[in-house]
């Protein structure tokens, strides 16, 4: 597996190309929701882009002095 991390305009973006495989059991991505939702409570939002050949997760670089907890 190859998986490749490019940081630019402030966002941390990991891709890596989609190999077929036998599951015993399918993802439950409770990984990436997990993520997902801590960013949220940040007031920030990831971005998965899931193509045939390539599954992407873009993060954005949070600075600390422009964190604002919850929704408000």
């Amino acid at each position: 597996m190859e998986v490749r991390l490019i940081c630019e305009g402030g966002v941390l973006k990991m891709r890596n190309l989609k190999q077929p495989k036998p599951a015993i059991e399918p993802s439950t991505g409770i990984g990436l929701q997990n993520i997902s939702d801590r960013y949220r409570f940040l007031n920030f939002e990831i971005k998965v882009i899931d193509q045939n050949e390539f599954f992407q997760v873009e993060l954005p670089l949070i600075d600390e002095q422009k964190i604002t907890f919850g929704r408000g």
